[in-house]
């Protein structure tokens, strides 16, 4: 039992000192991020395609409250949606880094729209930002970025490794190593801020 404790310890040590190793694969993920929800807040160009993919949300969203247990099962969409998508942008990754950027640039994208078009909910978008996005998003949004920052960080890799003059030995094989004591960590992490998502979340709204 103690060696099993020492052995699960050691794995998610070095899963972090990893994480530090990848600060770079972080920046670029959030500046991606970021440049996404500047872009939809800004932008009209998508507007169609970002109104569908609130629509498409709280059109799920409307349907499960009107469900018995309404409240378990929306916790459930947004957790199992929330971390299938960031475990497959991940692995995904592997495609030459293409679909996490993808990934990162419309989530912001979707996020900036919303917060630049909250007319009729009586609040102001710094409210909005407060109440209804940092209370879950402070856990979830780093959880989304890590996920696609390890999967940009596969695809450069896998493309580098093909490359003698450029290949780092064994990094390749260290990053997709590390993926799995990260797996569990953010889908723990995700568990998290879908619980406050249902629940405090909504809360705070009706404040």
């Amino acid at each position: 039992m103690l060696q099993m404790s020492l052995s699960f310890r050691r794995t998610f040590a070095d899963m972090f000192r990893h994480m530090r190793e990848m600060r770079g694969y972080f920046l670029w993920a959030a500046i991606v991020f970021f440049v996404g929800i500047a872009y939809g807040a800004v932008s009209d160009t998508f507007r169609e395609f970002l109104e569908g993919q609130i629509n498409a949300l709280a059109k799920t969203a409307g349907r499960l409250s009107e469900l018995e247990n309404g409240r378990l099962l929306m916790f459930v969409f947004i957790f199992a949606n929330n971390t299938i998508k960031s475990i497959l942008v991940m692995f995904l990754g592997l495609l030459g880094g293409v679909i996490p950027l993808f990934f990162l640039l419309v989530n912001g994208m979707v996020i900036g729209y919303w917060l630049a078009n909250v007319e009729g909910t009586g609040m102001s978008a710094a409210e909005i930002v407060v109440k209804g996005l940092l209370p879950h998003g402070v856990l979830e949004i780093p959880a989304i970025v890590v996920a696609s920052a390890y999967g940009m960080g596969l695809g450069v890799q896998l493309v580098r490794s093909a490359i003698p003059k450029i290949r780092i030995p064994g990094q390749l094989e260290r990053t997709l190593a590390t993926t799995l004591p990260l797996m569990p960590f953010l889908t723990l992490v995700l568990l998290a801020a879908a619980v406050i998502e249902v629940t405090v979340t909504p809360w705070l709204l009706r404040l």
